[in-house]
């Protein structure tokens, strides 16, 4: 009965984390579309943690979110320690929480800089 219950408390983990990346890679492809726009049309030099985001948005989007959702869900079928699972899908939920948080970062630090050149 146990390892039924840690074993669909496995899998509605790993479903939510899914859910949470496709949620978060559309967002985030959306708002650095949007930001990327803005840039352009301001001619803003841009930090190089912001010209990395938007000249490799095509791949490092796609596999950090969606490629790490394949991974979960992989992990699911091939590992039988659902405890090692949860501790997986874990630490995979906070590695993508972390790297949309420096994604944010980086699309707003040209307007932090932006804003320094404007109050002067």
């Amino acid at each position: 009965m146990r390892d039924k219950l840690l074993r669909i408390y496995s899998w509605a983990c790993t479903l939510l984390s899914c859910c949470y990346f496709g949620w978060a890679y559309l967002r985030l492809n959306f708002a650095t579309r949007a930001f990327g726009d803005l840039y352009s049309s301001l001619n803003v030099n841009l930090p190089l943690a912001t010209q990395f985001l938007f000249s490799n948005r095509s791949w490092f989007s796609p596999i950090l979110f969606l490629g790490t959702g394949v991974m979960l869900v992989a992990k699911e079928v091939l590992v039988r320690n659902k405890k090692i699972c949860l501790v997986v899908s874990s630490i995979a939920a906070t590695g993508v929480l972390s790297a949309s948080a420096w994604i944010v970062d980086a699309l707003y630090a040209p307007l932090s800089s932006l804003e320094k050149q404007i109050v002067r």
